[in-house]
C-alpha cells in the first residue's frame, strides 16, 4: 500500500525538519515548501499522480501567499485537499476565518507530536473513505 504524501509549508525551517522527522517517522512521506508559491507548484504537478499531495499543513503566517490565500487558493483549484493549519497565534478573528474557509483543523504551535500525529491521521482518514467492499 503506497504511503501517504503530506505537504508541509512553513517559513520556519526548524519546524520544518521536525515535522518532517514526526510525519516521517510516523509513516507518511513528506515534502516541504517555505512559501505560498512553493507549495502551490508542488500541489499542482502532483494533480492526479499516485504520489500527489493527499494534505495541506500550513502554517498561517508564510511568505508569497498567506496561509488564508494559500487556502483560498485550493478552493479555487477544486482538488478537495483537507488542510491542517498550525499557528502560534490563533485567535477569534482567525478561528472565524477558517471556519468561513471550511478549515476546522487548527493546531497551536509549540506542536504536541501525538495531537499532531492524531489529526493528521484523522485529516487523511476523513479525505479517503475506506473503499466499499465489492460483491
Amino acid at each position: 500500500m503506497p504511503r501517504t504524501t503530506v505537504l508541509v509549508v512553513d517559513d520556519d525551517k526548524n519546524t520544518l525538519q521536525s515535522l518532517d522527522f514526526i510525519l516521517t517517522a510516523a509513516g507518511f512521506d513528506v515534502l516541504t515548501a517555505t512559501d505560498g508559491q512553493s507549495a502551490l507548484a508542488r500541489i499542482r504537478s502532483g494533480i492526479g499522480t499516485p504520489g500527489s499531495v493527499r494534505l495541506l499543513i500550513t502554517d498561517i503566517q508564510i511568505p508569497g501567499h498567506s496561509g488564508l490565500e494559500l487556502i483560498d487558493e485550493i478552493h479555487r483549484m477544486r482538488i478537495g485537499l483537507p488542510v491542517l493549519v498550525i499557528t502560534a497565534y490563533r485567535d477569534r478573528h482567525l478561528e472565524d476565518e477558517l471556519q468561513s474557509r471550511g478549515c476546522t483543523e487548527v493546531l497551536d504551535k509549540p506542536l504536541d507530536e501525538e495531537r499532531l500525529i492524531g489529526r493528521v491521521k484523522r485529516s487523511v482518514a476523513r479525505a479517503d473513505p475506506p473503499a466499499q467492499s465489492q460483491r
